[in-house]
Protein backbone atom coordinates (compact mmCIF):
# COMPACT_ATOMS: atom_id res chain seq x y z
CA UNK A 1 0.00 0.00 0.00
CA UNK A 2 1.09 3.57 -0.70
CA UNK A 3 0.54 6.59 1.49
CA UNK A 4 1.17 10.30 0.97
CA UNK A 5 2.90 12.60 3.45
CA UNK A 6 4.74 15.96 3.49
CA UNK A 7 8.13 16.33 1.79
CA UNK A 8 11.05 16.92 4.17
CA UNK A 9 14.29 18.79 3.49
CA UNK A 10 16.18 15.48 3.45
CA UNK A 11 14.01 14.34 0.51
CA UNK A 12 15.07 17.14 -1.83
CA UNK A 13 17.94 15.37 -3.61
CA UNK A 14 16.08 12.07 -4.04
CA UNK A 15 12.98 13.82 -5.38
CA UNK A 16 15.02 16.04 -7.70
CA UNK A 17 16.54 12.86 -9.12
CA UNK A 18 13.10 11.27 -9.56
CA UNK A 19 11.78 14.37 -11.31
CA UNK A 20 14.74 14.52 -13.67
CA UNK A 21 14.56 10.80 -14.52
CA UNK A 22 10.80 10.80 -15.00
CA UNK A 23 10.82 13.78 -17.37
CA UNK A 24 14.06 12.89 -19.17
CA UNK A 25 12.31 11.24 -22.11
CA UNK A 26 9.58 13.85 -22.62
CA UNK A 27 9.64 16.22 -25.58
CA UNK A 28 9.47 19.25 -23.29
CA UNK A 29 12.45 18.20 -21.20
CA UNK A 30 14.47 17.19 -24.26
CA UNK A 31 13.94 20.55 -25.93
CA UNK A 32 14.61 22.68 -22.84
CA UNK A 33 17.22 20.76 -20.85
CA UNK A 34 18.41 18.00 -23.14
CA UNK A 35 21.95 19.41 -23.20
CA UNK A 36 22.25 19.94 -19.43
CA UNK A 37 24.92 17.96 -17.59
CA UNK A 38 23.07 15.42 -15.36
CA UNK A 39 25.10 16.25 -12.25
CA UNK A 40 24.65 19.99 -12.64
CA UNK A 41 20.97 19.53 -13.45
CA UNK A 42 20.49 17.46 -10.29
CA UNK A 43 22.21 20.11 -8.17
CA UNK A 44 20.01 22.88 -9.56
CA UNK A 45 16.91 20.70 -9.15
CA UNK A 46 17.77 20.01 -5.50
CA UNK A 47 18.24 23.71 -4.74
CA UNK A 48 14.97 24.44 -6.51
CA UNK A 49 13.02 22.02 -4.31
CA UNK A 50 14.64 23.38 -1.15
CA UNK A 51 13.50 26.85 -2.19
CA UNK A 52 9.97 25.61 -2.81
CA UNK A 53 9.75 24.17 0.70
CA UNK A 54 10.13 27.71 2.05
CA UNK A 55 7.58 29.21 -0.29
CA UNK A 56 4.21 30.38 1.11
CA UNK A 57 1.05 28.81 -0.35
CA UNK A 58 3.13 26.01 -1.91
CA UNK A 59 2.75 22.38 -0.86
CA UNK A 60 5.08 19.47 -1.63
CA UNK A 61 3.85 15.93 -0.91
CA UNK A 62 5.59 12.59 -1.43
CA UNK A 63 4.33 9.05 -1.96
CA UNK A 64 5.97 6.32 0.14
CA UNK A 65 5.24 2.73 1.03
CA UNK A 66 2.66 2.64 3.83
CA UNK A 67 4.23 2.31 7.27
CA UNK A 68 7.51 3.86 6.10
CA UNK A 69 6.83 7.58 6.52
CA UNK A 70 10.09 8.48 8.22
CA UNK A 71 12.40 11.10 6.76
CA UNK A 72 14.61 8.27 5.49
CA UNK A 73 11.84 6.52 3.57
CA UNK A 74 12.56 6.20 -0.15
CA UNK A 75 10.02 8.39 -1.98
CA UNK A 76 8.20 6.91 -4.95
CA UNK A 77 6.91 10.18 -6.35
CA UNK A 78 5.96 13.75 -5.57
CA UNK A 79 3.25 16.35 -6.12
CA UNK A 80 3.70 20.12 -6.01
CA UNK A 81 0.72 22.44 -5.85
CA UNK A 82 -0.07 26.06 -5.05
CA UNK A 83 -3.00 27.82 -3.45
CA UNK A 84 -3.62 30.70 -5.85
CA UNK A 85 -5.49 33.80 -4.74
CA UNK A 86 -5.89 36.19 -7.66
CA UNK A 87 -7.00 39.04 -5.43
CA UNK A 88 -3.89 38.68 -3.27
CA UNK A 89 -1.54 38.65 -6.27
CA UNK A 90 -0.27 35.10 -5.82
CA UNK A 91 3.08 34.37 -7.46
CA UNK A 92 3.06 32.98 -10.95
CA UNK A 93 3.87 29.33 -11.25
CA UNK A 94 6.72 27.81 -13.15
CA UNK A 95 7.04 24.97 -15.59
CA UNK A 96 4.67 22.15 -14.89
CA UNK A 97 6.31 19.36 -16.83
CA UNK A 98 9.94 20.30 -17.49
CA UNK A 99 13.08 19.68 -15.49
CA UNK A 100 13.51 23.42 -14.98
CA UNK A 101 11.13 25.73 -13.17
CA UNK A 102 11.07 29.52 -13.13
CA UNK A 103 9.37 31.45 -10.35
CA UNK A 104 8.30 35.07 -10.22
CA UNK A 105 10.14 37.42 -7.86
CA UNK A 106 9.32 36.85 -4.21
CA UNK A 107 11.43 38.58 -1.59
CA UNK A 108 10.07 36.35 1.16
CA UNK A 109 12.24 33.43 0.05
CA UNK A 110 15.75 33.01 -1.17
CA UNK A 111 16.45 33.86 -4.80
CA UNK A 112 15.63 31.14 -7.34
CA UNK A 113 18.83 29.40 -8.56
CA UNK A 114 19.93 30.08 -12.12
CA UNK A 115 19.08 27.41 -14.72
CA UNK A 116 21.80 24.82 -15.21
CA UNK A 117 24.36 25.43 -17.96
CA UNK A 118 23.16 24.00 -21.27
CA UNK A 119 19.52 25.00 -20.72
CA UNK A 120 17.87 26.38 -23.87
CA UNK A 121 16.80 29.67 -22.33
CA UNK A 122 14.77 30.86 -25.33
CA UNK A 123 12.60 27.75 -25.29
CA UNK A 124 12.38 27.86 -21.50
CA UNK A 125 11.12 31.44 -21.55
CA UNK A 126 8.66 30.64 -24.35
CA UNK A 127 7.32 27.67 -22.39
CA UNK A 128 7.02 29.61 -19.14
CA UNK A 129 5.24 32.47 -20.95
CA UNK A 130 2.70 29.95 -22.25
CA UNK A 131 2.12 28.62 -18.72
CA UNK A 132 1.78 32.09 -17.27
CA UNK A 133 -0.81 32.90 -19.94
CA UNK A 134 -2.84 29.86 -18.90
CA UNK A 135 -2.58 30.87 -15.25
CA UNK A 136 -4.03 34.27 -16.10
CA UNK A 137 -6.97 32.55 -17.80
CA UNK A 138 -7.57 30.48 -14.67
CA UNK A 139 -7.58 33.65 -12.57
CA UNK A 140 -10.20 35.23 -14.81
CA UNK A 141 -12.47 32.23 -14.29
CA UNK A 142 -11.79 31.52 -10.58
CA UNK A 143 -10.44 34.03 -8.08
CA UNK A 144 -9.20 31.30 -5.73
CA UNK A 145 -8.10 27.77 -6.61
CA UNK A 146 -5.47 25.07 -6.26
CA UNK A 147 -2.95 24.62 -9.05
CA UNK A 148 -1.08 21.34 -9.53
CA UNK A 149 2.30 22.25 -11.04
CA UNK A 150 4.04 18.86 -10.79
CA UNK A 151 2.97 15.26 -10.37
CA UNK A 152 5.88 12.90 -10.92
CA UNK A 153 6.54 9.23 -10.16
CA UNK A 154 9.84 7.37 -10.28
CA UNK A 155 10.17 5.28 -13.46
CA UNK A 156 10.78 2.22 -11.26
CA UNK A 157 7.50 2.76 -9.37
CA UNK A 158 5.15 3.71 -12.19
CA UNK A 159 1.87 1.80 -12.58
CA UNK A 160 2.09 0.79 -8.93
CA UNK A 161 -0.50 3.29 -7.67
CA UNK A 162 1.82 6.09 -6.54
CA UNK A 163 0.54 8.57 -9.13
CA UNK A 164 -3.10 7.83 -8.32
CA UNK A 165 -2.40 8.17 -4.58
CA UNK A 166 -0.75 11.56 -5.06
CA UNK A 167 -3.59 12.75 -7.28
CA UNK A 168 -6.29 11.60 -4.83
CA UNK A 169 -4.42 13.37 -2.04
CA UNK A 170 -4.35 16.59 -4.07
CA UNK A 171 -8.05 16.60 -4.93
CA UNK A 172 -8.90 15.76 -1.30
CA UNK A 173 -7.13 18.96 -0.23
CA UNK A 174 -9.10 20.95 -2.82
CA UNK A 175 -12.40 19.31 -1.82
CA UNK A 176 -11.78 20.00 1.87
CA UNK A 177 -11.46 23.70 1.01
CA UNK A 178 -14.32 23.48 -1.52
CA UNK A 179 -12.08 25.00 -4.19
CA UNK A 180 -11.61 24.11 -7.86
CA UNK A 181 -8.22 22.93 -9.08
CA UNK A 182 -6.26 23.27 -12.30
CA UNK A 183 -3.36 21.57 -14.03
CA UNK A 184 -1.77 21.22 -17.44
CA UNK A 185 -1.52 17.67 -18.73
CA UNK A 186 0.68 16.10 -21.34
CA UNK A 187 -1.40 14.12 -23.88
CA UNK A 188 -0.38 10.78 -22.35
CA UNK A 189 -1.56 11.70 -18.84
CA UNK A 190 -5.01 13.11 -19.64
CA UNK A 191 -6.83 9.82 -18.95
CA UNK A 192 -5.46 9.68 -15.39
CA UNK A 193 -6.77 13.15 -14.58
CA UNK A 194 -10.16 12.56 -16.17
CA UNK A 195 -10.72 9.60 -13.83
CA UNK A 196 -10.84 11.97 -10.84
CA UNK A 197 -13.10 14.55 -12.45
CA UNK A 198 -10.85 16.86 -14.46
CA UNK A 199 -12.30 18.21 -17.71
CA UNK A 200 -10.69 20.17 -20.53
CA UNK A 201 -10.40 23.90 -19.90
CA UNK A 202 -10.36 25.10 -23.49
CA UNK A 203 -8.26 23.50 -26.19
CA UNK A 204 -4.68 22.29 -26.18
CA UNK A 205 -1.90 24.88 -26.20
CA UNK A 206 1.55 24.49 -27.68
CA UNK A 207 4.84 26.24 -28.29
CA UNK A 208 8.35 25.42 -29.41
CA UNK A 209 9.50 24.21 -32.82
CA UNK A 210 6.45 23.14 -34.80
CA UNK A 211 4.32 23.37 -31.65
CA UNK A 212 6.11 20.33 -30.23
CA UNK A 213 5.58 21.24 -26.56
CA UNK A 214 1.89 20.47 -26.08
CA UNK A 215 -0.24 20.74 -22.94
CA UNK A 216 -3.95 20.41 -22.22
CA UNK A 217 -5.28 22.81 -19.55
CA UNK A 218 -7.74 20.98 -17.28
CA UNK A 219 -10.06 22.00 -14.47
CA UNK A 220 -11.78 20.05 -11.73
CA UNK A 221 -14.82 21.78 -10.20
CA UNK A 222 -15.11 22.53 -6.51
CA UNK A 223 -17.00 19.99 -4.43
CA UNK A 224 -20.07 22.22 -4.33
CA UNK A 225 -19.98 22.32 -8.15
CA UNK A 226 -19.66 18.57 -8.60
CA UNK A 227 -23.31 18.12 -9.51
CA UNK A 228 -22.48 20.06 -12.66
CA UNK A 229 -19.75 18.09 -14.47
CA UNK A 230 -19.42 20.82 -17.10
CA UNK A 231 -18.10 23.26 -14.52
CA UNK A 232 -20.66 25.99 -15.25
CA UNK A 233 -20.39 28.92 -12.85
CA UNK A 234 -23.33 31.23 -12.28
CA UNK A 235 -22.38 34.67 -11.01
CA UNK A 236 -23.84 38.21 -11.08
CA UNK A 237 -23.39 40.01 -14.38
CA UNK A 238 -21.06 42.99 -14.59
CA UNK A 239 -21.36 46.12 -16.72
CA UNK A 240 -18.68 44.75 -19.05
CA UNK A 241 -20.84 41.65 -19.71
CA UNK A 242 -23.99 43.43 -20.88
CA UNK A 243 -23.30 43.63 -24.63
CA UNK A 244 -22.10 40.01 -24.73
CA UNK A 245 -25.22 38.89 -22.84
CA UNK A 246 -27.49 40.78 -25.22
CA UNK A 247 -25.77 39.17 -28.22
CA UNK A 248 -26.01 35.71 -26.62
CA UNK A 249 -29.70 36.25 -25.80
CA UNK A 250 -30.56 37.27 -29.35
CA UNK A 251 -28.66 34.30 -30.79
CA UNK A 252 -30.53 32.00 -28.39
CA UNK A 253 -33.98 33.16 -29.54
CA UNK A 254 -33.11 33.97 -33.17
CA UNK A 255 -35.41 31.24 -34.56
CA UNK A 256 -38.38 32.01 -32.31
CA UNK A 257 -41.52 33.42 -33.91
CA UNK A 258 -41.86 36.51 -31.72
CA UNK A 259 -38.26 37.54 -32.47
CA UNK A 260 -38.67 37.09 -36.23
CA UNK A 261 -42.05 38.80 -36.47
CA UNK A 262 -41.36 41.75 -34.18
CA UNK A 263 -37.65 42.48 -34.65
CA UNK A 264 -36.78 40.41 -37.73
CA UNK A 265 -36.13 43.50 -39.86
CA UNK A 266 -33.86 45.27 -37.39
CA UNK A 267 -30.09 45.01 -37.69
CA UNK A 268 -28.37 42.63 -35.28
CA UNK A 269 -25.96 45.23 -33.88
CA UNK A 270 -28.73 47.77 -33.25
CA UNK A 271 -30.89 45.17 -31.53
CA UNK A 272 -27.97 44.01 -29.37
CA UNK A 273 -27.36 47.58 -28.21
CA UNK A 274 -31.06 48.21 -27.56
CA UNK A 275 -31.44 45.05 -25.47
CA UNK A 276 -28.21 45.87 -23.64
CA UNK A 277 -29.79 49.12 -22.42
CA UNK A 278 -32.60 47.13 -20.80
CA UNK A 279 -30.17 44.63 -19.25
CA UNK A 280 -28.03 47.48 -17.94
CA UNK A 281 -31.01 49.09 -16.18
CA UNK A 282 -31.85 45.77 -14.52
CA UNK A 283 -28.34 44.38 -14.10
CA UNK A 284 -28.96 43.68 -10.39
CA UNK A 285 -31.34 40.88 -11.46
CA UNK A 286 -29.11 39.40 -14.19
CA UNK A 287 -26.98 36.31 -13.60
CA UNK A 288 -24.53 35.00 -16.19
CA UNK A 289 -23.34 31.45 -16.80
CA UNK A 290 -19.67 31.02 -17.68
CA UNK A 291 -18.10 27.78 -18.88
CA UNK A 292 -14.47 26.65 -18.64
CA UNK A 293 -12.32 27.92 -21.47
CA UNK A 294 -15.09 30.07 -22.99
CA UNK A 295 -14.51 33.81 -23.03
CA UNK A 296 -18.11 35.07 -23.30
CA UNK A 297 -21.12 34.03 -21.18
CA UNK A 298 -22.88 30.90 -22.43
CA UNK A 299 -26.18 31.58 -20.67
CA UNK A 300 -28.10 33.99 -18.47
CA UNK A 301 -31.14 34.44 -16.28
CA UNK A 302 -33.12 37.55 -15.45
CA UNK A 303 -35.20 36.82 -12.36
CA UNK A 304 -36.48 38.92 -9.48
CA UNK A 305 -38.71 38.77 -6.42
CA UNK A 306 -42.16 40.38 -6.59
CA UNK A 307 -43.99 41.72 -3.52
CA UNK A 308 -47.37 43.19 -4.44
CA UNK A 309 -47.80 44.80 -1.01
CA UNK A 310 -44.59 46.74 -1.47
CA UNK A 311 -45.63 47.70 -4.99
CA UNK A 312 -48.89 49.22 -3.73
CA UNK A 313 -46.92 51.50 -1.45
CA UNK A 314 -45.00 53.10 -4.30
CA UNK A 315 -46.07 56.11 -6.33
CA UNK A 316 -46.98 55.18 -9.85
CA UNK A 317 -44.95 56.70 -12.65
CA UNK A 318 -46.45 57.00 -16.09
CA UNK A 319 -44.32 55.12 -18.60
CA UNK A 320 -42.63 57.22 -21.25
CA UNK A 321 -43.30 56.58 -24.91
CA UNK A 322 -40.43 54.37 -26.06
CA UNK A 323 -38.40 54.92 -29.18
CA UNK A 324 -38.27 51.84 -31.37
CA UNK A 325 -35.52 50.61 -33.66
CA UNK A 326 -36.06 51.05 -37.38
CA UNK A 327 -37.61 47.87 -38.73
CA UNK A 328 -39.51 47.02 -35.52
CA UNK A 329 -43.11 45.86 -35.97
CA UNK A 330 -44.36 48.37 -33.41
CA UNK A 331 -48.00 47.32 -33.58
CA UNK A 332 -47.23 43.66 -32.93
CA UNK A 333 -44.73 44.60 -30.23
CA UNK A 334 -47.38 46.58 -28.33
CA UNK A 335 -49.84 43.71 -28.71
CA UNK A 336 -47.21 41.25 -27.46
CA UNK A 337 -46.30 43.38 -24.43
CA UNK A 338 -49.98 43.89 -23.58
CA UNK A 339 -50.44 40.12 -23.65
CA UNK A 340 -47.49 39.67 -21.26
CA UNK A 341 -48.90 42.36 -18.96
CA UNK A 342 -52.22 40.47 -18.76
CA UNK A 343 -50.47 37.19 -18.07
CA UNK A 344 -48.23 38.67 -15.39
CA UNK A 345 -51.12 40.50 -13.74
CA UNK A 346 -52.69 37.08 -13.18
CA UNK A 347 -49.65 36.06 -11.13
CA UNK A 348 -50.34 38.91 -8.71
CA UNK A 349 -53.95 37.80 -8.33
CA UNK A 350 -52.79 34.29 -7.44
CA UNK A 351 -49.82 35.12 -5.15
CA UNK A 352 -48.83 38.32 -3.38
CA UNK A 353 -45.16 37.30 -3.18
CA UNK A 354 -43.27 35.21 -5.74
CA UNK A 355 -40.24 35.01 -8.02
CA UNK A 356 -40.59 35.83 -11.68
CA UNK A 357 -38.15 34.19 -14.09
CA UNK A 358 -38.43 36.56 -17.01
CA UNK A 359 -35.52 35.30 -19.13
CA UNK A 360 -33.54 32.08 -19.30
CA UNK A 361 -31.29 31.95 -22.35
CA UNK A 362 -28.49 29.62 -23.46
CA UNK A 363 -26.26 30.17 -26.48
CA UNK A 364 -27.19 27.78 -29.32
CA UNK A 365 -23.74 26.15 -29.21
CA UNK A 366 -24.33 25.11 -25.57
CA UNK A 367 -27.98 24.06 -25.65
CA UNK A 368 -28.98 20.49 -24.74
CA UNK A 369 -25.83 20.09 -22.62
CA UNK A 370 -27.17 20.78 -19.13
CA UNK A 371 -26.46 24.50 -18.98
CA UNK A 372 -30.13 25.51 -19.06
CA UNK A 373 -30.89 23.10 -16.23
CA UNK A 374 -28.07 24.53 -14.11
CA UNK A 375 -29.28 28.09 -14.70
CA UNK A 376 -32.86 27.15 -13.82
CA UNK A 377 -31.80 25.34 -10.65
CA UNK A 378 -29.94 28.44 -9.45
CA UNK A 379 -33.21 30.42 -9.60
CA UNK A 380 -35.20 27.65 -7.92
CA UNK A 381 -32.63 27.47 -5.13
CA UNK A 382 -33.09 31.17 -4.39
CA UNK A 383 -36.87 30.77 -4.42
CA UNK A 384 -36.71 27.73 -2.13
CA UNK A 385 -34.65 29.68 0.40
CA UNK A 386 -37.46 32.25 0.57
CA UNK A 387 -40.18 29.58 0.34
CA UNK A 388 -41.75 31.33 -2.66
CA UNK A 389 -43.27 30.04 -5.90
CA UNK A 390 -41.74 30.85 -9.28
CA UNK A 391 -43.67 32.02 -12.33
CA UNK A 392 -42.54 32.21 -15.93
CA UNK A 393 -43.76 32.20 -19.52
CA UNK A 394 -42.49 29.11 -21.32
CA UNK A 395 -41.67 28.70 -24.98
CA UNK A 396 -42.22 25.39 -26.74
CA UNK A 397 -38.49 24.71 -26.57
CA UNK A 398 -38.28 25.21 -22.81
CA UNK A 399 -41.56 23.66 -21.68
CA UNK A 400 -40.12 20.17 -21.22
CA UNK A 401 -37.27 21.43 -19.05
CA UNK A 402 -39.64 23.34 -16.78
CA UNK A 403 -42.03 20.41 -16.37
CA UNK A 404 -39.12 18.22 -15.26
CA UNK A 405 -38.47 20.68 -12.44
CA UNK A 406 -41.99 20.75 -11.03
CA UNK A 407 -43.67 23.47 -13.06
CA UNK A 408 -47.35 23.05 -13.87
CA UNK A 409 -49.66 24.94 -16.19
CA UNK A 410 -51.62 27.57 -14.32
CA UNK A 411 -53.46 29.56 -16.99
CA UNK A 412 -55.00 29.22 -20.40
CA UNK A 413 -52.84 29.74 -23.44
CA UNK A 414 -52.25 33.40 -24.28
CA UNK A 415 -51.82 34.51 -27.87
CA UNK A 416 -51.40 37.56 -30.03
CA UNK A 417 -50.59 38.54 -33.57
CA UNK A 418 -52.38 37.68 -36.81
CA UNK A 419 -54.34 34.45 -36.31
CA UNK A 420 -52.61 34.03 -32.93
CA UNK A 421 -49.42 33.13 -34.75
CA UNK A 422 -47.13 33.95 -31.82
CA UNK A 423 -49.16 31.73 -29.53
CA UNK A 424 -49.29 28.76 -31.84
CA UNK A 425 -45.64 28.99 -32.69
CA UNK A 426 -44.11 30.12 -29.47
CA UNK A 427 -45.91 30.99 -26.27
CA UNK A 428 -46.81 27.94 -24.20
CA UNK A 429 -49.27 28.10 -21.28
CA UNK A 430 -47.96 30.15 -18.42
CA UNK A 431 -46.36 27.94 -15.77
CA UNK A 432 -45.59 28.23 -12.08
CA UNK A 433 -43.46 26.26 -9.69
CA UNK A 434 -45.45 25.92 -6.50
CA UNK A 435 -43.48 26.56 -3.31
CA UNK A 436 -43.08 23.50 -1.13
CA UNK A 437 -45.18 24.78 1.77
CA UNK A 438 -47.80 26.70 -0.23
CA UNK A 439 -48.93 24.13 -2.80
CA UNK A 440 -52.21 24.87 -4.56
CA UNK A 441 -54.66 22.50 -6.20
CA UNK A 442 -54.17 23.02 -9.91
CA UNK A 443 -55.81 19.77 -10.99
CA UNK A 444 -58.68 21.67 -12.55
CA UNK A 445 -56.40 23.46 -15.00
CA UNK A 446 -56.66 21.88 -18.44
CA UNK A 447 -53.39 20.49 -19.72
CA UNK A 448 -52.09 21.11 -23.19
CA UNK A 449 -53.46 18.34 -25.41
CA UNK A 450 -50.87 16.16 -27.06
CA UNK A 451 -51.62 14.33 -30.29
CA UNK A 452 -50.14 11.15 -31.64
CA UNK A 453 -48.63 12.26 -34.89
CA UNK A 454 -47.15 10.00 -37.55
CA UNK A 455 -44.64 11.36 -40.03
CA UNK A 456 -44.10 9.24 -43.13
CA UNK A 457 -41.05 9.91 -45.27
CA UNK A 458 -40.52 8.41 -48.71
CA UNK A 459 -37.59 8.74 -51.11
CA UNK A 460 -35.54 6.94 -53.71
CA UNK A 461 -32.37 8.50 -52.27
CA UNK A 462 -31.65 6.68 -49.01
CA UNK A 463 -28.91 9.13 -48.01
CA UNK A 464 -31.22 12.14 -48.22
CA UNK A 465 -33.96 10.18 -46.46
CA UNK A 466 -31.73 9.30 -43.50
CA UNK A 467 -30.60 12.92 -43.19
CA UNK A 468 -34.18 14.21 -43.01
CA UNK A 469 -35.06 11.49 -40.47
CA UNK A 470 -32.11 12.47 -38.30
CA UNK A 471 -32.99 16.17 -38.47
CA UNK A 472 -36.63 15.51 -37.49
CA UNK A 473 -35.67 13.27 -34.57
CA UNK A 474 -33.10 15.78 -33.29
CA UNK A 475 -35.56 18.68 -33.54
CA UNK A 476 -38.15 16.66 -31.64
CA UNK A 477 -35.69 15.74 -28.89
CA UNK A 478 -34.61 19.38 -28.63
CA UNK A 479 -38.19 20.15 -27.62
CA UNK A 480 -38.35 17.22 -25.16
CA UNK A 481 -41.01 15.37 -27.15
CA UNK A 482 -41.63 11.64 -27.01
CA UNK A 483 -40.27 10.15 -30.22
CA UNK A 484 -40.45 6.62 -31.59
CA UNK A 485 -38.51 5.68 -34.66
CA UNK A 486 -37.50 6.02 -37.33
CA UNK A 487 -38.93 2.63 -38.29
CA UNK A 488 -37.50 1.27 -41.54
CA UNK A 489 -40.23 -0.28 -43.67
CA UNK A 490 -39.34 -2.91 -46.30
CA UNK A 491 -37.86 -1.35 -49.41
CA UNK A 492 -40.12 -1.55 -52.45
CA UNK A 493 -38.40 -2.67 -55.62
CA UNK A 494 -39.86 -1.85 -59.02
CA UNK A 495 -38.40 -3.75 -61.95
CA UNK A 496 -38.72 -1.79 -65.17
CA UNK A 497 -38.01 -3.07 -68.64
CA UNK A 498 -37.76 -0.53 -71.44
CA UNK A 499 -37.02 -0.92 -75.08
CA UNK A 500 -33.63 0.47 -75.90
CA UNK A 501 -34.23 1.43 -79.52
CA UNK A 502 -37.20 1.29 -81.88
CA UNK A 503 -35.65 -1.60 -83.71
CA UNK A 504 -33.00 -4.22 -83.18
CA UNK A 505 -32.39 -7.87 -82.64
CA UNK A 506 -32.10 -10.11 -79.59
CA UNK A 507 -32.11 -9.26 -75.86
CA UNK A 508 -29.70 -6.39 -76.34
CA UNK A 509 -32.55 -4.19 -77.49
CA UNK A 510 -34.05 -4.02 -73.94
CA UNK A 511 -32.91 -2.20 -70.77
CA UNK A 512 -33.64 -3.81 -67.39
CA UNK A 513 -33.88 -1.21 -64.57
CA UNK A 514 -34.63 -1.43 -60.85
CA UNK A 515 -36.09 1.40 -58.78
CA UNK A 516 -35.88 1.22 -54.96
CA UNK A 517 -38.36 3.21 -52.87
CA UNK A 518 -37.38 3.63 -49.22
CA UNK A 519 -39.86 4.53 -46.49
CA UNK A 520 -39.48 5.55 -42.82
CA UNK A 521 -42.04 6.14 -40.05
CA UNK A 522 -41.58 8.48 -37.08
CA UNK A 523 -44.20 8.74 -34.31
CA UNK A 524 -44.30 11.84 -32.09
CA UNK A 525 -46.53 12.81 -29.17
CA UNK A 526 -46.87 16.58 -29.33
CA UNK A 527 -49.22 19.53 -29.73
CA UNK A 528 -49.95 19.97 -33.42
CA UNK A 529 -48.44 23.46 -33.54
CA UNK A 530 -45.09 22.16 -32.27
CA UNK A 531 -44.97 19.61 -35.06
CA UNK A 532 -45.57 22.43 -37.53
CA UNK A 533 -42.54 24.16 -36.09
CA UNK A 534 -40.44 20.99 -36.27
CA UNK A 535 -41.36 20.25 -39.88
CA UNK A 536 -40.82 23.85 -41.05
CA UNK A 537 -37.32 22.92 -42.09
CA UNK A 538 -35.42 22.61 -45.32
CA UNK A 539 -36.23 19.17 -46.77
CA UNK A 540 -33.67 17.39 -48.91
CA UNK A 541 -34.66 17.09 -52.56
CA UNK A 542 -36.49 13.92 -53.49
CA UNK A 543 -37.93 13.30 -49.99
CA UNK A 544 -41.71 13.31 -49.57
CA UNK A 545 -43.09 14.09 -46.09
CA UNK A 546 -46.62 13.19 -44.98
CA UNK A 547 -47.91 14.22 -41.53
CA UNK A 548 -50.97 12.46 -40.06
CA UNK A 549 -52.67 13.30 -36.74
CA UNK A 550 -53.93 10.00 -35.34
CA UNK A 551 -56.16 11.35 -32.56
Amino acid sequence: MITVCPVMHDDAEALAKIRREAFAGTVISQLISGNVDPIQGLQVGTRTLLGMLRKPNRTLRKAVVEGDESSRATPLGMSIFDLVDAAAGAPAKGAAHGAVEVESDDSSVEERPEPAPGTDLDRLHEFVAMLEGMLEQYKQYDSRFYNLTNLVVSPTAQRAGAGSALLRDFVAVADAADLPCYLESTPTAEALYRRVGFVDFGGRVSCGPGGAMVLQPMRRPAKSESANPLGLRIVPAKDADIIALAHMHNASFADDAFMRLIWGRTTCDDFDRELAKDFSRRRAHVQKGIAPGVRDPVGMTLAYRVDTAAERGRNGIAPEEEEHLPGTNVGLLKEFMAMLDRVRAAYRERDSRFYHLEILAVHPDFQRKGFGQALLESVLLAADRDNLPVYLEASAMGAGLYRKHGFVECAARASCGPDGVISTRQIQPTMSQVAKDTAKDLSSVPATKNHKIRITLTSRNVKNLEKVCGDLVNRSKDKDLRVKGPVRLPTKRLHIVTRKTPCGEGSKTWDHLEMKIHKRLIDIESPAEVVKQITSMSIESGVEVEVTIQN
